[in-house]
């Protein structure tokens, strides 16, 4: 992996021994009821650290898997609902002897343009529900709340409590969006919460579901000393700069998102000639950028 590329390189130094280590490591659940600052900064929510985040931002083609949540094109406002799941299953590692290690791992090419390499891959579950629930009874929108600040406390402590809210299914029944994103492709299709809490709770120790979760990064020197790094040694922005650039990045996408909507109402209105050949251009030229 080159970290200053942000680039995940050839697979040429493949590794034929590790340990597998199963986590005891309790399920995350966190839940956005209709508290709204808590979803100005939703990759900082589901703890994804702050290098990573600023790539994230930097490159849409990184917005895969959970990341995808700050493309997410409706409005989030009081009605919006917004659940966090993640469970490591176990985790593939490295030997802990760099000696050892390197007895077990191809020879690397001196011209490998590599500032780290992966050590640890975890396995697990990792999704973000976002849920859009009706805005013309709020008799139905505390109901909803209560069922699932029920399922967030049963995903944390791993309990199928199915029957426990059977009688309240019909209250889920009447959320009018749900949009998923995983590290699970085959969730990000369903469209339906009762269907992913249903899947959620079969499969908390099915490993055949799991997919990779995290992966752990070491600097290429670790298990080849002798390598001659073609960069610097690799140092994080100050958190003050990360916060200050973060911030401006999602204002611009926030803004990028609101182009659409500009874009049709303007459409829908009574404009001089000029301004209709203009707005044609605008339009023109937008569509060029989504290709």
């Amino acid at each position: 992996y080159n970290i200053y590329k942000d680039e995940l390189l050839d697979q040429i130094a493949s590794i034929d021994k590790y340990e597998e280590i199963q986590s005891y490591k309790p399920a995350y659940c966190d839940f956005i009821d209709d508290r709204i600052e808590e979803c100005q900064n939703l990759l900082k929510w589901i703890n994804i650290e702050n290098d990573l985040r600023v790539n994230i931002l930097l490159k849409s083609k990184l917005r895969t898997g959970v990341a995808a949540l700050i493309d997410y094109q409706y409005k989030i406002d009081k009605y919006t609902r917004i659940i966090h799941y993640f469970c490591v299953y176990h985790e593939r590692r490295i030997l802990d002897d760099p000696i050892e290690a390197r007895e077990h791992c191809k020879p690397i090419p001196n011209d490998l343009l590599a500032t780290h390499f992966i050590s640890a891959v975890s396995f697990g579950i990792d999704i973000v529900i976002v849920l859009q629930i009706p805005d013309d009874d709020d008799q139905i929108v505390e109901r909803i709340d209560i069922v699932l600040k029920k399922i967030q406390s049963q995903w944390k402590n791993s309990n199928d409590i199915f029957r426990s809210i059977e009688n309240d299914i019909n209250f889920l029944e009447k959320i009018t969006l749900t949009k998923i994103y995983s590290n699970l492709i085959r969730l990000t299709k369903m469209t339906s919460f009762i269907e992913i809490y249903q899947f959620i709770n079969r499969n908390k120790q099915n490993i055949n579901e799991y997919c990779p979760i995290e992966y752990i990064l070491q600097p290429i020197e670790w298990l080849y000393p002798d390598t001659v790094s073609l960069y610097p040694s690799y140092l994080s922005f100050d958190e003050i700069y990360i916060d200050k650039l973060e911030k401006h990045l999602i204002e611009i996408l926030n803004f990028y998102k609101q182009i659409p909507d500009l874009l049709e109402y303007y459409s829908n209105q009574i404009l001089p000639d000029y301004l209709e050949k203009l707005l044609v251009d605008i339009k023109n030229e937008w569509n060029s950028l989504q290709i």
